[in-house]
């Protein structure tokens, strides 16, 4: 009688090394949201470089065709932010050269 109460249990798993498959925790949407804002987070300054990019590149057009001295405007905008991300690298580049070289010392 013991040997058949024994074989009627349910295979719990314990031999040849199987695992049954268990089930993932459910997440919740608090997690979604988390990811989600990241997820912005981390492409919202590419999406509005695009996106400014795109606009001025229209603005350029719709100043070609009404008169071609309004060009001067979107050129004006493009330069100045030309020159907002070489003033911007070159202190990144001072910033690195610091910390490696210490303050003050430059390779010039």
């Amino acid at each position: 009688m013991a040997a058949r109460a024994a074989s009627s249990r349910p295979y719990t798993g314990y031999m040849y090394g199987y695992q049954p498959p268990q089930e993932d925790p459910q997440g919740s949407w608090r997690e979604v949201f988390a990811i989600t804002r990241v997820a912005f987070e981390v492409l919202a300054k590419p999406l509005a470089l695009l996106m400014g990019t795109i606009g001025l590149f229209i603005m350029f057009l719709w100043a070609a065709f009404t008169n071609p001295v309004l060009i001067l405007i979107p050129g004006s905008l493009a330069a100045l932010g030309i020159w907002y991300l070489v003033r911007q690298d070159r202190k990144a580049h001072r910033a690195l050269e610091d910390e490696i070289l210490g303050e003050g010392r430059r390779n010039v």
